[in-house]
């Protein structure tokens, strides 16, 4: 009942358009533009990802406002936002955007058996950490069916699952949109560096675990505020009742890795993640499961919609692997 009521709307707007104008020219790919300059929040950013000139891209969009007759973004200091009226446009455009790839995807379905296409979004460490394990064998399982592959932050692979830029979505907890379904396919715990000259050795206990209380003095260095790794070690010493001490924020977790190598601060970081490098030259300790948090892998797809066949192999297959690694 929902995708026709969603229908009906979309064609009402086009009519309602088509009767106030005398001739609307908006294509798929006008869509799309929109769509991502509104994910990319700036003209030049969508532009390297569309892989078009940021002049172009510019005049696509002075296009579409003058056939639609609105504006759709206005300038800011971070960049561009939707109007009031682009709000309504673009909330029309990711309806038809979405109706349109399902419609190619039964299309698709409809053709081949065990063949086809599916976007998958990942992070950086997924390069590292996840696809190794689970893309050489499903290529060798089903060659026919073709794996592109879209990085990306979380959040920007999240909101690629709603404008269904990608099929399927391998990202770090906490999961934002409550438009999207997930399940977990590794588990990963957070561990704590500390500093060797820092007085960890007093909040030790049981060999290899560490009491929070140790943070209250402590500075740490940590990822930047929007990152999930982020979230998540806040999220921990909230459980602990600590106000941190950040000494500086990184943009990755590599980098948190080698500033705990040459003893730049204590940090808190994926155990499954660290570098053999830090494993030889440093400690490192647990944290009581009542504190801690999963940084996991967990496998994402949009709720409500269509799935093709290809998809629907890929995440069988997710499953029969889930926490083998």
């Amino acid at each position: 009942m929902g995708d026709i009521n969603n229908i009906y709307f979309i064609m009402y707007v086009i009519l309602d358009k088509m009767l106030s104008m005398e001739e609307v020219k908006v294509n798929f790919q006008d869509i799309y533009y929109a769509i991502t300059v509104d994910r990319e929040k700036s003209i030049t950013k969508a532009s390297n990802v569309l892989y078009v000139s940021q002049p172009s891209l510019s005049q696509c969009i002075q296009k579409l406002e003058k056939e639609l007759n609105i504006t759709i973004f206005k300038r800011t200091s971070k960049g561009v936002e939707p109007t009031d009226e682009g709000e309504i446009f673009l909330d029309f455009a990711k309806k038809v955007y979405t109706l349109q790839k399902d419609f190619e995807t039964k299309l698709c379905d409809k053709s081949k058996v065990n063949s086809g296409k599916v976007v998958v979004g990942f992070t950086g460490t997924q390069a590292t950490y996840v696809l190794p394990y689970f893309l050489p064998n499903f290529k060798k399982l089903y060659p026919n069916i073709n794996i592109v592959l879209e990085e990306a932050t979380s959040d920007n692979i999240e909101k690629m699952l709603e404008e269904k830029t990608v099929d399927i979505g391998i990202i770090h907890p906490p999961i934002l949109n409550n438009n999207l379904d997930f399940f977990e396919l590794s588990v990963d715990k957070m561990i704590v560096v500390p500093r060797k000259e820092s007085n960890y050795l007093d909040f030790v206990y049981d060999e290899k675990y560490i009491n929070l209380d140790f943070f209250k003095k402590e500075e740490i260095c940590t990822t930047y505020p929007w990152q999930r790794s982020h979230m998540i070690t806040m999220k921990i010493l909230e459980n602990a009742n600590i106000n941190p001490l950040i000494k500086k924020t990184c943009r990755n977790l590599s980098t948190l890795d080698a500033l705990a190598q040459v003893e730049y601060s204590s940090v808190f970081l994926p155990e499954k993640q660290i570098s053999d490098n830090l494993k030889k030259e440093k400690e490192y300790f647990f944290i009581d499961e009542e504190l801690n948090e999963s940084f996991s892998f967990c496998v994402a797809t949009l709720k409500g919609s269509y799935i093709s066949n290809a998809t629907k192999i890929l995440l069988e297959y997710l499953k029969k692997i889930q926490y083998s690694f």
